[in-house]
């Protein structure tokens, strides 16, 4: 995942962490200062995410974050990229419409 604050104020970022069916598994509050990015693999920063399916929401106190996703399948060797409005379904990326504008 890579985050970039592009505003001018620092941005609090929350990500919300749910499992595969729903509930939250947990939360996390990252830091961005103005102008700044973070780059991260989820497993290596979230282990206890590893290996397992879900969604990660991100919400900011700010308008100003750009975001990327990437998810990568080891077995196919496939990735994909996942854009602000998109879902997976296994490994394909479908519009997330109740996001869709």
């Amino acid at each position: 995942m890579a985050l970039v604050n592009t505003g001018t104020l620092t941005n609090h970022v929350m990500l919300t962490f749910l499992d595969s069916m729903g509930p939250v598994m947990f939360r996390d509050v990252l830091t961005l200062a103005a102008g700044n990015h973070t780059a991260f693999s989820t497993p290596g920063n979230y282990p206890s995410v590893a290996g397992k399916f879900g969604t990660i929401y991100v919400q900011a106190d700010t308008s100003f974050l750009a975001g990327l996703g990437l998810r990568f399948n080891l077995q196919s060797g496939r990735a994909v990229h996942l854009g602000a409005d998109f879902e997976l379904e296994g490994d394909v990326p479908v519009r997330n419409e109740s996001q869709a504008n």
